[in-house]
């Protein structure tokens, strides 16, 4: 039972979260596919190729350190950057729907008065996260930890060292969708 818990942890994407398309880099593909903001024609690949890079030797990169580095390449006006990191941030918004599912499990945690986290291996930061759980109408949440913001992932254990450390809790659970991430890094 999910309410002996004192801390329950929450997975953003894929589980309290789903994108709507087939696979996550769809998003980047119609970022790409914008005519009126890009006419590079492998943008898509270059964009995750870049985001891959930056985080092989196992620390997690924000979408500015993404796409500083992905500009490297492209060259493009720096006013580009930022309406295709506005256009991403807002695709990351408008392209999620909630998990009705876990949206009852969260929203059971909130009525029982549970500490609840989002913790999440993701690009974006807090305050990004924030704005996109608050366009889903997600509220009751005592905080957000973000990997970008701490350099961090889940599957080494380490982003589930801060949560750790910001509630002072042993009895803690998390809920997630991936094995390596949510499971074994817990």
């Amino acid at each position: 039972n999910i309410l002996k818990y004192k801390v329950i942890s929450f997975d953003l994407f894929d589980t309290l979260l789903h994108r709507n398309c087939s696979k996550p880099r769809d998003l980047i593909d119609f970022i790409g596919g914008s005519k009126k903001v890009l006419n590079y024609k492998n943008f898509s690949e270059l964009r995750l190729l870049t985001q891959s890079e930056l985080e092989k030797n196992g620390r997690s990169a924000d979408i500015f350190e993404i796409y500083n580095s992905l500009n490297k390449k492209l060259k493009l006006p720096q006013s580009t950057i930022k309406k295709l990191i506005k256009i991403e941030c807002d695709f990351e918004k408008k392209f999620t729907v909630i998990n009705k599912y876990i949206k009852k499990v969260f929203d059971l945690c909130v009525k029982n008065k549970k500490e609840i986290y989002i913790t999440t291996d993701f690009h974006l930061s807090k305050k990004r996260i924030e704005k996109i759980l608050k366009f889903h109408k997600i509220f009751g949440y005592k905080g957000i930890i973000s990997s970008c913001d701490f350099g961090f992932f889940k599957s080494d254990g380490n982003l589930f060292k801060v949560l750790k450390k910001k509630t002072k809790e042993k009895n803690i659970i998390h809920i997630g969708d991936n094995f390596k991430s949510d499971i074994l890094g817990a």
